[in-house]
């Protein structure tokens, strides 16, 4: 999945959008690869889709809590902290079908 996220900076937010690969999922945050540093917590917007229920996430709010440089990338674990209902539920239906889609294959 591609993850789109702003950093804050002073409550405001740095221009331009940076990409980022989530590289696993969960009720309360993601795991993704970046290819530029980012500090520890950070505070990000983020927008990114969500392929097995059809919706998109937008106007996400969320702190980093780990990074992990790798090479020319980053490893970021990223806490969500604030979300709209709306956001909360679709992220919810995404990682039960993603559960759902994991135990069928064992």
């Amino acid at each position: 999945l591609a993850l789109f996220l702003r950093t804050g900076v002073n409550q405001g937010v740095v221009p331009g959008a940076h990409e980022a690969h989530v590289v696993g999922s969960g009720y309360y945050g993601v795991s993704a690869e970046i290819d530029r540093p980012i500090s520890q917590f950070s505070e990000l917007h983020l927008s990114f889709g969500l392929p097995l229920v059809g919706k998109r996430v937008t106007d996400l709010y969320g702190k980093v809590v780990k990074v992990v440089p790798k090479g020319s990338r980053t490893h970021v674990g990223i806490e969500f902290s604030s979300m709209s209902a709306d956001n909360k539920a679709n992220i919810q239906l995404f990682v039960q079908l993603l559960i759902q889609g994991t135990e069928s294959r064992d």
